[in-house]
């Protein structure tokens, strides 16, 4: 399961990558938001750190260090999810908040197909992971370009 591994990880990389409100965001939203994010961020970096040690575990170590790391997502999820956004930008935020939740769901299942030892199910997920991530990217930056605009 050693290249399932891989590509959990880099899917993962391109999920939870480097995300922010920009300088012209409305002040103090930009900074809560911001400091709500953060955690995605150093998660993305743990992840790619996890690159170097790819394959050297379990299926089962595999499917706790995800748990893990959708637990932090989930938590990020929750940090969000009690901000206030402007008005304008309310169904962006709304869209954010809907493809962080299928990113998490998609990256428990992953972690469930590995504790399985099910490679299929880890393919089938890890690509329903990398959809779901790229669903994330377009709301969030939608999202940024909302209160940027």
């Amino acid at each position: 399961m050693t290249r399932a591994v891989l590509s959990i990880l880099v899917a993962m990389a391109l999920v939870f990558g480097a995300v922010a409100c920009g300088e012209e965001s409305n002040g103090e939203f930009k900074d809560q938001y911001n400091a709500a994010v953060r955690p995605l961020n150093q998660l993305g970096d743990d992840v790619v750190a996890s690159l170097t040690s790819a394959g050297q575990g379990s299926d089962r170590e595999l499917a706790r260090e995800l748990d893990k790391y959708a637990d932090r997502a989930e938590q990020t999820r929750h940090n969000l999810s009690e901000l206030e956004p402007p008005d304008d930008t309310r169904d962006q935020f709304d869209d954010l908040l809907a493809a962080l939740k299928q990113s998490v769901a998609d990256l428990r299942a992953v972690g469930a197909s590995a504790r399985e030892g099910n490679p299929a199910e880890a393919q089938k997920a890890t690509a329903d992971l990398i959809e779901s991530g790229q669903r994330l990217r377009s709301a969030e930056s939608d999202f940024r370009n909302a209160v940027e605009g």
